[in-house]
């Protein structure tokens, strides 16, 4: 698991937020899980014993807190984290994406600091790159959930240095709680959307593991390549 650390130490100290917010927060992918094992994984310093049956069931064992339910969803199992106020899981439909591709990662931050990049507008052109941004409506809030959506422009396209077209895409970000938030990425030029869900779950003296999936899907079969390939 790759670590990547921020210009500070210590997220917990410099933040004065609790350590373990409530809500949905990932433990595990769920390809780390075959049929008719049991795989233990480290959470919120707990050894959980994860057993998935023969027919595909997932149970847990030794789970932390007093929520005992699963939930597998984008690849990844999420548990609920909190005494009270339980809510429903983050899903999305899988019909017609791709199977998901998991990365991990150590980052010495806190939950909310990576989900309140959804509405700092402007770090998208300088991390992501993208030249003009525009929100289509207001940014919404119910209870736990966040949804928002941006049109964004990218002048290099999406196949690095050889790719300099100027590309359009709607961002359509729904989160839940602090420890989901999925990004549906329509480029109506490519004929495609892309999927992307990042979970950071908070660990036990302080920096969260860093848990996303990538999925695609084609609207409809391209009849040509990009210029730049033919």
């Amino acid at each position: 698991m790759q670590a990547l650390r921020t210009p500070y130490s210590q997220a917990e100290e410099r933040l004065p937020l609790p350590p373990f917010p409530r809500g949905w927060f990932a433990l595990a992918f769920s390809k780390d899980i075959p049929k008719g094992r049991s795989v233990m994984v480290p959470y919120l310093g707990h050894p959980v014993t994860l057993t998935r049956s023969p027919s595909g069931e997932l149970h847990g064992r030794n789970l932390p807190g007093h929520f005992t339910n699963l939930v597998e969803t984008h690849g990844a199992v999420l548990h609920f984290i909190g005494t009270e106020g339980q809510w429903k899981a983050p899903h999305a439909d899988s019909e017609g994406w791709s199977e998901p591709q998991c990365q991990q990662w150590f980052v010495d931050t806190h939950p909310q600091e990576i989900l309140e990049n959804t509405v700092d507008t402007a770090h998208f052109k300088k991390v992501h790159g993208y030249e003009s941004l525009s929100t289509l409506g207001p940014i919404h809030f119910k209870g736990p959930i966040m949804r928002a959506q941006f049109e964004v422009t990218r002048l290099e396209g999406l196949f690095g240095k050889w790719d300099r077209r100027e590309i359009k895409m709607h961002l359509n970000i729904e989160a839940s709680g602090l420890g989901y938030s999925k990004v549906e990425i329509e480029i109506p030029q490519l004929a495609m959307r892309a999927r992307q869900v990042v979970m950071p779950t908070p660990q036990v003296g302080g920096g969260v593991k860093f848990f996303a999936t990538t999925q695609v899907q084609h609207l409809r079969e391209l009849t040509s390549l990009p210029k730049f390939v033919n």
